[in-house]
């Protein structure tokens, strides 16, 4: 099964690049068209957007179920890691009515395994917009803290509960979490994703306490 989960992200990833190549095309010359037609436009590149996150997520469930991963190690600026998800994420959260701002923002490079680590605190993001009320912000910083870098994805929305604070990150949890606020499921597995990754990436994820709404916490060794 983990083959054939390996096997099908494969195959999806070329059609989704040329999908997601095209529509980008649309939207750099969509400048003279209707509105209403430049918005079915972004609608699309959205939709392809989130197709290719799921994508991520049937690959991470194949190579779990196989054992197999061959990624690799590295050091990263931790302010690239976010400057490579930020673009999805603005879009994301601009379709979902809330904003994306960045908090405090510490200089470093970590310690991470690519491409796992970009797509950790992706998809920790991209929970946070799920969950985060309309007309509110969600709010990512960075920070430099006892030998690692800190990635602090805040939101407004329901705390992800302590029963739940790690099995929503693994596989089987999801099916537990999908249909209660306090869950935090988000679209694509996306608390799976973002545990898995993390922990692929060499990393930790953890819940801590907000002023208010929910706070996820992705540290990372600083790269020595």
């Amino acid at each position: 099964m983990g083959e054939v989960l390996g096997t099908i992200a494969h195959d999806l990833r070329n059609p989704l690049a040329a999908l997601l190549s095209n529509v980008g095309y649309l939207g750099m010359v969509s400048r003279d068209l209707p509105e209403d037609i430049r918005e079915t436009i972004v609608d699309i590149e959205l939709s392809v957007e989130a197709l290719g996150r799921m994508t991520l997520a049937v690959a991470l469930l194949g190579a779990e179920l196989t054992g197999v991963d061959t990624a690799r190690g590295g050091v990263h600026s931790a302010e690239k890691l976010l400057d490579l998800v930020w673009p999805q994420a603005e879009r994301a959260a601009q379709s979902h009515g809330v904003g994306l701002r960045r908090g405090p923002s510490a200089k470093g490079s970590c310690a991470a395994t690519e491409p796992h680590a970009q797509t950790a605190l992706s998809a920790l993001v991209h929970n946070a917009i799920a969950c985060c009320p309309t007309g509110q912000f969600v709010t990512v910083s960075l920070e430099a803290r006892d030998g690692t870098m800190v990635f602090s994805v805040e939101d407004p929305g329901p705390v992800l509960a302590p029963e739940f604070r790690e099995s929503a990150f693994t596989m089987a949890g999801q099916t537990t979490t999908k249909g209660r606020l306090d869950g935090r499921y988000s679209r694509g597995l996306g608390l799976y994703v973002a545990g898995r990754s993390a922990s692929l990436a060499g990393g930790t994820i953890s819940v801590v306490e907000a002023p208010s709404g929910n706070c996820f916490e992705l540290s990372f060794p600083v790269s020595r």
